[in-house]
């Protein structure tokens, strides 16, 4: 029999209990109830619930109401899925772009949409702000509203280099010139595969520099984000 809670969970990737409680949340913000407890029959899902002047009522989630609670359910399930991006530590996430506008990407992650404004992306990198891509970003902030993400990170490049090369291949720094250069000092220099995959994953020229010890350069990034 199915279970309406489970599904609800398998389809948002969040756990059975954070799914059961977000629905009851949802549903009391839209009926105006504090939903006390549910029971499922026959595949259909009842909740209980009361008001302050002590009035109960069995709610039926019907498709009417369902349709109504959605758009509630999905903005409390974003923010579920962004306090668990949180509590990860991680600051590299991979999305969809959904829209390219004037004003920056709207970005569709597993963690709910995203949003990187212009100010924070790469002129010279337009060609790849078209819909339908698939692109790693730098999460530059989170907010009350959702995710503000960037494509000028110097960790985003280093964790794009350490995507496309092989294992054990240490990259140590690198530098960047927007739209003409990043330098990337290695411990050795990459093989002739890796280093076109790594070309085709950026604009600017990619020099690798095997590096012995001596100070690096002070090749600074334009308005350097960690």
């Amino acid at each position: 029999m199915s279970d309406p809670i489970h599904d609800l969970a398998e389809q948002y990737d969040i756990h059975h209990e954070d799914a059961l409680h977000i629905l009851h949340q949802a549903i009391g913000e839209v009926l105006g109830y504090s939903i006390d407890s549910d029971v499922v029959i026959d595949g259909r899902i009842t909740f209980l619930g009361h008001r302050k002047n002590g009035s109960t009522k069995r709610i039926n989630l019907s498709p009417l109401l369902e349709n109504r609670v959605r758009s509630v359910l999905e903005k409390k399930i974003d923010a579920v899925r962004i306090d668990r991006f949180k509590r990860s530590g991680a600051n590299i996430i991979q999305g969809v772009i959904l829209k390219s506008g004037r004003k920056g990407l709207v970005v569709t992650t597993a963690y709910g949409k995203a949003f990187a404004p212009k100010h924070l992306l790469i002129r010279s990198e337009e060609e790849f702000y078209k819909t339908g891509t698939t692109l790693d970003f730098h999460v530059n902030k989170i907010t009350p509203r959702g995710i503000l993400l960037d494509r000028r990170s110097k960790s985003l490049v280093i964790h794009i280099l350490r995507k496309l090369l092989p294992p054990g291949f240490v990259v140590y720094d690198v530098r960047r010139k927007f739209g003409k250069l990043i330098r990337v000092y290695s411990r050795r220099l990459p093989d002739k595969p890796d280093l076109e995959r790594i070309r085709s994953a950026f604009v600017e020229h990619i020099d690798f520099v095997m590096y012995d010890g001596v100070q690096i350069e002070d090749l600074k990034f334009e308005n350097e984000k960690e």
